[in-house]
């Protein structure tokens, strides 16, 4: 998703687009796609060649697609899992990557970096309950990690109490803009 809407505010849609069905098409593995996808298009600095190339915002990107495509949003989630069918993720890479794409659209989702049809699932889910996800999926993740020893230096204990604080807080459970 980050890959995906940093493309389109670059102005470079068009060309990723391209590559992407390129890759597709010579059967490329998805996560080798999204990876060689990734490397090819670094992020632009920010300066005036930048400028130069954007062409358009995401929104105007985001209108354009889904006024072309006139998906639903049941249609998306439909053609997402379609997508992945055979894909095997770890729980741990599926949660991570949920959490980083609740607060995006479905159409912003980029296909290749979905690790499975299950991440999509919980995705959904998370999406209407985002208290569930924090407390019974993020939550514990983050403690799993803290027991994993040596190399993981952060423990987790700040953000386990932002996630107490916003829970205890009450509210509808979606994020704020």
């Amino acid at each position: 998703m980050k890959l995906t809407r940093r493309i389109k505010s670059e102005g470079r849609w068009a060309d990723f687009v391209a590559r992407r069905t390129a890759l597709t098409e010579a059967d490329m593995k998805p996560m080798d796609r999204y990876d060689t996808l990734e490397r090819e298009f670094p992020p632009f600095d920010k300066d005036a060649e930048h400028e130069a190339m954007k062409k358009s915002s995401i929104a105007e990107v985001d209108a354009k697609e889904s006024e072309a495509k006139g998906e639903s949003e049941t249609q998306i989630i439909d053609r997402l899992c379609a997508a992945c069918v055979g894909r095997e993720s770890t729980e741990p890479r599926s949660i991570r990557w949920v959490f980083e794409h609740i607060g995006v659209s479905w159409a912003d989702i980029d296909v290749d970096g979905i690790p499975s049809r299950g991440a999509v699932m919980m995705l959904k889910t998370a999406m209407g309950d985002h208290k569930w996800f924090l407390r019974e999926m993020w939550k514990p993740l983050i403690k799993t990690a803290d027991e994993g020893g040596g190399a993981f230096k952060d423990d987790g204990r700040e953000v386990l109490e932002l996630i107490d604080t916003a829970l205890a807080e009450g509210g509808n459970g979606s994020p704020t803009p």
